[in-house]
């Protein structure tokens, strides 16, 4: 499916000698935009995109960091499941630092609702930091990259076997005004 996603993140803490804790917010947002997919009852803006809100709240050890994170979605529309949906999520990762650039990473969302009938989103990763890059290798039970689409329809089954390989290539710009 063709969607537009974005999103945004505050910091409003990060860990260091006093301060115990590193607080993130996270607010994206999707709209899906192919067309006969949505009924003409769902076309308006509104009822196609969604929105998700997270509290990240995370702690680094020496080598290992723990991260968990409450969070609510509006979902739009979900074709699968031919209506919308509203509900809170709980997420939990944690990540461990093989070397100086190299970490080995998991999550897991639960959805707390009983309405969609798939298994909760599961991933693993690596991470290979190049200095001005950081690749991604990662397998999970959904496809999707947005957050309605990672929440709501992860189609594999890890206690079946099944889930889907990925990749990412992430570079992070910083704007710096120079006077």
């Amino acid at each position: 499916m063709k969607t537009f996603d974005s999103f945004l993140k505050y910091r409003f803490l990060t860990q260091s000698s006093t301060v115990p804790l590193t607080i993130t917010a996270s607010l994206s947002g999707s709209l899906p935009t192919i067309k006969d997919v949505i009924p003409e009852e769902f076309s308006g803006f509104s009822e196609k995109a969604s929105g998700d809100v997270q509290l990240h709240i995370a702690h680094s050890f020496k080598s290992f960091g723990l991260q968990v994170s409450p969070g609510y979605i509006g979902t739009g529309y979900i074709p699968v499941e031919n209506t919308s949906y509203s509900f809170f999520t709980f997420g939990i990762g944690g990540s461990a630092r093989l070397s100086k650039k190299v970490s080995v990473n998991i999550e897991y969302l639960h959805r707390l609702e009983d309405k969609i009938d798939y298994v909760n989103p599961l991933s693993a990763s690596v991470d290979i930091d190049t200095g001005g890059h950081l690749f991604q290798i990662m397998i999970s039970n959904t496809q999707q990259m947005y957050d309605q689409g990672i929440i709501t329809n992860p189609t594999g089954d890890w206690s079946e076997g099944s889930f889907y390989l990925g990749f990412n290539l992430v570079r992070e710009f910083k704007f710096k005004q120079y006077e």
